[in-house]
């Protein structure tokens, strides 16, 4: 009886067989005898247990490799929790958590903003993100009391509760626990608090949604007060607020539309005896100035609206503390009144009066008393102001100006330049941007009389030349002005009866070059070069 095999033997498959099987793995025989057959049955059972005996070693392994396996998990557990106990002792180390508290109290200072953040990033506001950096952050931040002193809210947030973030809501539902738990944690530090109340819907759901909020409002330590305000649907909110305010200092009131005088209270803030800043925009007119705000208490003043002059001189007359002020102006429907008493007022530094562009001349200040003046700008909008008038600087400052400032599309006469430079001759820097002939004032500040010098203590110059008729002889007159006003270790400064010029600044048009052909290459090699050399002086010759 013979067998076929279904299986083809291919030589890979013969290779790696014993011998005993190799001999009966013949690919070309198609049958076995029984011999043949006994025999493969004989290695089957052979196999078979040689099998079943490894087998049994494979198990014996596993059984001594499970408690390995599993003392091996132990040990690698072990090595995680002593890397992570190795990070702990780092972080410890680690230059976040070395910073001293008071040293990372004033870094945190440092990271307010100081303007008021928009509603939609209120929740990337310094106090929130530095909370979120580390547990010790945060437990350094609600521990630091300044660092909660200033909130500004804006009219979205009274509008819909959606709009402010989780992290600065908690538990709290509304605004008025909101500033209660944000003001707590600023203990008894002054507070800065702004509102922002420009609003595009109805005013009286705004009105009714800040009730809560004014009365929260923390009136005995409320140091700063910011608002900005649309009228008339605001009276209501400057009403209320008008109480008093024992610690308040500052107040700034903005105002966005066009302002319905009626609808101003005649009083506001007459209880805060210690305020002595207002910025006020878009918010005076003629009318009801009077009591509207304690001037006599003012030693900063900023009015960025146009009023006329009348209301100017009423302002000026009553802020008999004020040290700097900003005023914008425009009279041209007044006319200049007639004063006949001086107006003293003996504290004032800085002023700075922008002369918006109908106004029909400038304020005649002669009798305007001003003897601790240091600085001084005149700011003009547009050209048309032709002609300025005596008393143009106030002469009682003439012996503490230090830095004047003219700039604008205004053109002074050479004599009217001559009397301006008379009267300030302790000015130190100068800045003129007006349309003057540069050529004749460079020549008046050179040939001056020797005893009397125009601005004998210059140090600063910067002009903004608008246009040169005659190249050669501006370039004469201002290389004569910088060999008068530099001296070099030859000549010593006690020989001279002027201040050593130390910056000098030329700011030319784009077109000087096309009205005067190689300009810019001419003043570039002109021969003033070993004036700054030996003298160190410094020169800047720019375009704009």
């Amino acid at each position: 009886m013979t067998y076929h095999s279904d299986l083809i033997l291919t030589p890979f498959q013969v290779d790696d067989l014993p011998e005993d099987i190799t001999a009966l793995c013949d690919p070309f025989q198609e049958s076995y005898s029984c011999a043949e057959q006994q025999a493969v049955q004989s290695l089957t059972i052979s196999h078979k247990e040689n099998l079943s005996l490894i087998g049994s070693q494979i198990n014996g392994l596993d059984l001594q490799i499970a408690p390995l396996q599993s003392r091996r998990e132990k040990l690698l557990s072990k090595q995680d929790q002593e890397l992570k106990n190795i990070e702990v002792l780092k972080s410890i180390l680690s230059p976040i958590r070395r910073v001293l508290v008071d040293l990372l109290w004033e870094i945190f200072l440092l990271c307010l903003p100081t303007t008021p953040t928009d509603v939609k990033k209120i929740t990337y506001d310094a106090p929130l993100l530095l909370c979120q950096v580390c547990s010790k952050w945060r437990r350094t931040a609600l521990a630091f009391p300044p660092l909660w002193k200033s909130l500004d809210l804006k009219a979205a947030f009274h509008r819909e509760i959606a709009y402010i973030p989780k992290t600065v809501l908690s538990v709290h539902p509304s605004i008025p626990h909101i500033l209660d738990s944000w003001f707590a944690r600023a203990g008894r530090c002054p507070l800065s608090l702004g509102f922002d109340l420009v609003y595009s819907y109805d005013h009286k759901r705004l009105i009714s949604s800040l009730e809560g909020v004014l009365k929260e409002l923390p009136n005995s330590h409320l140091q700063r007060l910011s608002l900005k305000i649309e009228y008339p649907c605001d009276a209501y909110f400057l009403a209320v607020i008008s109480r008093e305010f024992t610690e308040l200092e500052s107040i700034s009131l903005k105002v966005s539309k066009g302002l319905d005088a009626r609808a101003i209270p005649r009083r506001l803030f007459q209880s805060a005896p210690r305020l002595c800043s207002a910025d006020l925009r878009g918010f005076i007119r003629p009318t009801g100035v009077e009591n509207l705000l304690p001037w006599s208490q003012l030693t900063h003043l900023r009015v960025e609206t146009e009023f006329d002059v009348d209301t100017w001189y009423y302002l000026i007359s009553h802020c008999t503390n004020l040290q700097h002020g900003i005023f914008s102006m425009n009279n041209r429907l007044a006319s200049i009144p007639t004063v006949d008493y001086e107006i003293n007022l003996p504290h004032l530094i800085d002023l700075t009066l922008h002369i918006t562009s109908g106004a029909a001349r400038v304020p005649n200040v002669h009798r305007l008393n001003f003897p601790t003046l240091r600085r001084l700008q005149w700011l003009f909008d547009e050209r048309s102001l032709n002609y300025v008038e005596e008393g143009y600087i106030p002469a009682t400052c003439n012996g503490s100006l230090e830095n004047l400032a003219i700039a604008g599309n205004m053109a002074f006469t050479e004599s009217q330049l001559i009397s301006l430079l008379n009267s300030s001759f302790s000015i130190t820097k100068l800045h003129f941007s007006v349309a003057i002939n540069y050529t004749n004032f460079f020549e008046a500040l050179t040939s001056s009389s020797f005893t009397h010098q125009l601005l004998p203590k210059l140090k600063i110059l910067h002009c903004d030349i608008r246009s040169i008729e005659d190249v050669d002889a501006f370039l004469e007159s201002l290389i004569s002005f910088l060999r008068s006003r530099c001296y070099d270790g030859l000549n010593s400064q006690t020989n001279w009866t002027t201040a050593r010029l130390r910056r000098l600044t030329l700011t030319f048009p784009d077109n000087v070059d096309t009205d005067n052909k190689g300009f810019k290459d001419r003043i570039k090699v002109f021969p003033w070069f070993w004036i700054i050399v030996l003298n160190a002086i410094t020169v800047q010759v720019c375009a704009r």
